[in-house]
């Protein structure tokens, strides 16, 4: 899954939205990228569970603000999978 970097201007809003929310115990995120990670996990949840269930691996890439959300992502579906 690749997630794409900064594009429009929702994209640097999401940027600037960088206030600290706490992801895990003690772990801190960018909101914006947070908001934006659980968006992803919400609308593609049901077709990664299918996919992982089928045996295959995922890869989740990004670049720029995608990296950043990709990396979050990743957190949120080590603990959903």
């Amino acid at each position: 899954m690749s997630v794409r970097g900064t594009q429009d201007l929702n994209d640097c809003l999401t940027n600037v939205n960088c206030i600290p929310v706490e992801l895990t115990e003690g772990v801190y995120s960018h909101e914006g990228m947070l908001v934006t990670a659980r968006e992803i996990l919400a609308r593609m949840s049901a077709m990664i569970k299918a996919f992982v269930k089928d045996g295959y691996e995922l890869l989740v890439t990004g670049h720029s603000l995608g990296a950043g959300v990709a990396g979050i992502l990743s957190i949120l579906l080590k603990r959903e999978l």
